[in-house]
C-alpha cells in the first residue's frame, strides 16, 4: 500500500471545502430565490386582495346607485289639481286625428280643430261644420280678415266696439256685387270660432233661434246644419255643397264623433291657448 502524499491530502480537503462552499452557496441561493417567490406570492395575494376589494366596493356602489334610481322612479312627483288638468287636456288634445298629407288646408284644420271641436260640443252643433266654414270663410286662414283681424269666419258686427270696414262680395237679388261692411276684430282666431259659437246658439239680437237649425239636437246630420245655414249665414246659393264638398273632401266628420273633454269652455281654452305658446 502507496502511502498518501500531503499535497494528495491537502487537495483532498481543498476539494471537501470547495464542495461545501458550493453546496452552501447553492442553498443560499435557493434560499433566496424561495424568499424571493414567497415576497412576489405575497404581492400577488396582496393585489388579489385588493383587487377583489375595490370590485366588491365598485359593485356596491352600482348596487347602490341603482336602488336610489329604482325609488326615485317609484316615488313620482305629486302633481297639483291644475297640473293634472293640464296634463289631461295635453293628452285629449294629442288624440285628436291627424293627417298623413301636409298640406295647407290639412295644418290649417289640425290648428283650428281643437278650439273648434271645444267650442263646438259645448254649444251643442258640429265641430265639422265650424271648421269647414272656417276653411271657407278665411281662405284657409290666408284671407286679410283672418291675417288682419283674426276673423276666420266673415262675422260682421263688432266685440267691445271693435270692428274693421271691409269691402266684401256678396249676392243681392241673383246678383253679385261688392259692398263695404263692418267685420269684427277678434284678439286671436279661438276667440273668433268662440264668438261663432255663441251666435250659433243664441241667434241674433231679434230672433234668438235663428240657427236653431244647426243645432244638434233638432238635425239627423250635418248636411241639415250646412242646408240650414245657406242664405242665413251667408247669400251664395251654393253654399251648403261648398260646405258638404269641403267636409267630405277632409273627411272632417270624424271631428264629431269625438268625446267632449269635461272641462268649463273657458277654461279648456286657456289650456289650449297655453299648449299653442310653449
Amino acid at each position: 500500500m502507496m502511502p498518501i502524499s500531503m499535497q494528495t491530502l491537502v487537495a483532498s480537503n481543498t476539494n471537501a471545502n470547495d464542495t461545501e462552499e458550493n453546496a452552501e452557496a447553492t442553498l443560499e441561493e435557493s434560499e433566496h430565490e424561495l424568499l424571493t417567490l414567497n415576497t412576489i406570492m405575497q404581492e400577488i395575494l396582496i393585489q388579489f386582495s385588493e383587487d377583489e376589494i375595490e370590485e366588491e366596493e365598485a359593485q356596491h356602489s352600482v348596487t347602490t346607485l341603482e336602488t336610489t334610481r329604482e325609488a326615485v322612479a317609484d316615488e313620482e312627483p305629486e302633481l297639483s289639481p291644475e297640473e293634472k288638468n293640464a296634463l289631461a287636456f295635453a293628452e285629449w288634445k294629442s288624440d285628436l286625428p291627424a293627417y298623413d298629407t301636409e298640406t295647407e288646408q290639412t295644418d290649417f284644420i289640425e290648428k283650428v280643430a281643437p278650439a273648434a271641436v271645444l267650442i263646438a260640443n259645448a254649444q251643442g252643433i258640429y265641430p265639422s261644420v265650424m271648421i269647414a266654414q272656417a276653411g271657407l270663410e278665411s281662405s284657409w286662414g290666408r284671407s286679410g280678415l283672418a291675417e288682419l283681424y283674426n276673423n276666420l269666419m266673415g262675422t260682421k258686427g263688432n266685440v267691445e266696439g271693435r270692428s274693421a270696414t271691409v269691402r266684401t262680395r256678396e249676392v243681392q237679388n241673383g246678383q253679385s256685387v261688392y259692398i263695404n261692411a263692418g267685420f269684427t276684430i277678434y284678439d286671436s282666431w279661438d276667440h273668433s270660432l268662440l264668438h261663432y259659437g255663441s251666435l250659433m246658439k243664441n241667434g241674433l239680437s231679434w230672433d234668438s233661434d235663428y240657427y236653431s237649425g244647426t243645432w244638434i239636437e233638432n238635425t239627423e246630420s250635418y248636411q241639415d246644419a250646412t242646408a240650414w245655414l245657406q242664405g242665413r249665414y251667408a247669400s251664395d246659393p251654393s253654399y251648403a255643397s261648398k260646405l258638404n264638398q269641403t267636409i267630405e273632401s277632409f273627411n272632417l266628420d270624424q271631428y264629431d264623433d269625438i268625446d267632449p273633454y269635461d272641462s268649463e269652455l273657458e277654461s279648456a281654452l286657456e289650456k289650449l291657448y297655453a299648449l299653442n305658446n310653449e
